[in-house]
Order: structure tokens, then C-alpha cells, then sequence
């Protein structure tokens, strides 16, 4: 069918030629930003916490559970955005809390103890995670390509019908 100024490129209500003709366009969801901004957090906090037991082991009372909720908090987005390196960076927050814990727990552990050997392993995790959440937040950089979904690519064209009709109208 011709469109109403004789332009047959230009029918909004063609059908497309195969189902396969559909754009491709880049997809930022809300659960890859967050994520984004979740593991820039968890890069950060990391080696605070770290540090931090490094010069006073009673910290960790305080950035275990920081890091464990945002470890959570991680874990979600990640399987949300369908990100399953990202998850395991996520779930390495709480478990190495329970770790660490677990090593106090058992060995009888107090502070003067456990000074030496969860500062190595703080250190040992947090250089293990950075490096793992900053491959992710790489590979987050790069635009998802997906499929635009049938009532997107419909919206798009009966957008672009619209304008049609009203610049017709307007002549």
C-alpha cells in the first residue's frame, strides 16, 4: 500500500518482511545500572574494610555486615540482570563474613588472636574481589544488543504513524 503522499517507503502499516527484520537496540535496564553502582560501592568498601581490620581487628564488626548486605544487595541485581559472575561476587560478601566468623567461633579466637590471620584474609579477599567486581564493571560497559519486544517495535512504528499522519494533516 502507498502512503497518502505517494511514498511507499513510508507506509507505517506495512508488514515488515520477515519476522527477523526487527531493529536491534541497546537495552540499559534498571538492574545493570544498580548493579553498576552496587559493585562501585562494594570496590570501594572492600579495602576500607581491609584496612581497617588490618589496624584494629574489632572494625569488622562493622564492615562485616557493611559488606555483607551490600555483598546481598549485589547478589540481587545480579540475578535480576541476569549477571551470573556479578552474583558471585555478590555472594562472596556474606561468605566471607561467615568465614571469618566461623574461624573466631571455632579456634576461640580473641582479639589479639584473630588480629593476624583475618587481616591476611581480609587482605587475601578484598585484592580477590576488587579484581573480580572490576572485570564485571568492565564487562558492564558494554550495551547489552537484544531483541526490542512486540509491543516496543509497535510503539515505535505507530510513533512514527503519528507523525505521518499529522504532517499529512498539516499539508
Amino acid at each position: 500500500m502507498v502512503s497518502m503522499n505517494g511514498d511507499p517507503s513510508h507506509n507505517p502499516y506495512q508488514a515488515p518482511d520477515s519476522l527477523w527484520d526487527r531493529p536491534a537496540v541497546v537495552v540499559e535496564t534498571p538492574p545493570r545500572r544498580w548493579l553498576k553502582v552496587m559493585l562501585f560501592l562494594f570496590v570501594a568498601a572492600t579495602p576500607i574494610g581491609a584496612g581497617l581490620a588490618a589496624w584494629e581487628i574489632e572494625s569488622i564488626l562493622g564492615t562485616g555486615p557493611v559488606i555483607s548486605l551490600l555483598g546481598l544487595a549485589i547478589l540481587v541485581a545480579a540475578i535480576r540482570a541476569r549477571q551470573p559472575v556479578a552474583a558471585l561476587v555478590g555472594a562472596s560478601g556474606p561468605g566471607i563474613s561467615l568465614i571469618c566468623w566461623a574461624a573466631i567461633l571455632m579456634n576461640g579466637w580473641g582479639p589479639g588472636d584473630a588480629q593476624e590471620p583475618i587481616s591476611i584474609v581480609a587482605a587475601i579477599y578484598a585484592l580477590v574481589a576488587v579484581v573480580a567486581a572490576n572485570f564485571e564493571m568492565m564487562a558492564l560497559r558494554q550495551p547489552v544488543s537484544a531483541e526490542v519486544a512486540d509491543t516496543s517495535w509497535e510503539q515505535q512504528h505507530s510513533d512514527e504513524a503519528v507523525e505521518l499522519q499529522s504532517s499529512e494533516i498539516r499539508q
